[in-house]
């Protein structure tokens, strides 16, 4: 039983080694990071080139998801679970084990993209970035209220 539970561990961990695959960005070392050291340590280091990638990624994803008119509220969320996913890639990068820190950073730097005014993506992109957005909350939801409550939001 216990091997299975560690060969999971391990699963999950080398699925965090993909970054951005594809168009769009996806959620893979706030995962981890959620899952524990272990989980981190599987995970990898980004480089920085592959942090320049995610960064990128997630900011073009969430300007074009602002210019395509999506739902503001679920394109926010998404940027705000991006940013975890960022402040979690580059604690990985620096081999920290706290990695959250610096999300507010990141949520800063992702909301800036909502007021870039940005030209319209065309219809295509605009229907998979409606996907993804719900992708993305749907993936990432839970772990942004659990750290919403933990770290973002002033104690009572």
């Amino acid at each position: 039983m216990r091997r299975i539970a560690v060969a999971m561990a391990a699963c999950a961990g080398l699925s965090a080694c993909v970054t951005t695959g594809g168009d769009y960005p996806r959620i893979r070392y706030a995962r981890a990071a959620e899952a524990g050291p272990v989980a981190m340590q599987l995970a990898g280091r980004p480089t920085a080139e592959q942090m320049q990638d995610a960064e990128s990624r997630w900011g073009h994803a969430i300007a074009d998801a602002y210019a395509c008119d999506i739902n503001g509220l679920a394109v926010s969320e998404a940027g705000m679970i991006g940013a975890l996913e960022l402040a979690a890639m580059s604690s990985a990068s620096r081999g920290r084990q706290d990695a959250f820190d610096g999300v507010l950073g990141f949520m800063s730097q992702l909301g800036r993209h909502g007021a870039t005014g940005a030209t319209r993506p065309d219809e295509g992109r605009c229907r998979r970035l409606t996907a993804w957005v719900g992708d993305v909350r749907h993936e990432g939801r839970a772990l942004l209220l659990r750290e919403a409550e933990d770290r973002l939001l002033p104690p009572n």
